[in-house]
């Protein structure tokens, strides 16, 4: 039995993503909504970081991933940095993207 292949709305080609993967060697991610759309963005740099965190309020705590998301895009469904139910999924799994290098407290 042949698996089918469904296109995602923004889908790149292999090659567009090997591009993008080139011009961006610190990381580049997609992340795929349930409703069949994807996404790609770059890792964020510390500028990024900052520029994010200068603008958060007690009034606006949710703009901090999506101007980073914004600033990060590089290709695909634009859907899922303008939208707000594609903002709202695709930002609990770009949070993700942030983490940074996992580490532990060490006693000592």
């Amino acid at each position: 039995m042949k698996k089918e292949t469904i296109q995602l709305q923004g889908q790149l080609s292999q090659e567009e993503i090997a591009k993008i993967k080139a011009e961006h060697p610190t990381g580049v991610v997609g992340i795929k909504t349930a409703t069949g759309k994807i996404a790609y963005f770059r890792k964020p740099n510390w500028d990024d970081l900052n520029i994010a965190a200068s603008e958060l309020s007690a009034d606006t705590p949710m703009d901090y991933t999506r101007d980073l998301m914004v600033n990060c895009f590089v290709g695909g469904c634009e859907d899922l940095i303008k939208l707000q139910d594609d903002i709202l999924g695709a930002s609990k799994v770009f949070a993700k993207v942030i983490d940074g290098t996992k580490a532990e407290l060490v006693e000592l």
